[in-house]
């Protein structure tokens, strides 16, 4: 399914649930982020949104944060 701005918001109202995940990742991703992954992996997947907190509250990602490399990351540690 393609993210639009308008499906971020609707998973946004929704809130988290078994399908859909926040993550605030402003450090960067952490060991959970990549449990989450593995969860959805395992099921019928999932969304994550990063730089959102567990309220829905938007806070964003600092400005270096290459999400390419996170998921990057996210998939080289489900192969291990």
């Amino acid at each position: 399914m393609k993210i639009t701005p308008s499906r971020i918001n609707t998973l946004l109202t929704i809130g988290e649930n078994l399908n859909i995940e926040f993550k605030r990742a402003g450090d960067g991703p952490k060991a959970d982020t990549f449990e989450s992954v593995c969860a959805f992996l395992s099921k019928a997947g999932g969304d994550l949104l990063l730089g959102v907190d567990d309220d829905g509250t938007v806070v964003g990602l600092p400005p270096k944060t290459d999400v390419l490399s996170v998921s990057a990351a996210s998939v080289s540690a489900i192969g291990r």
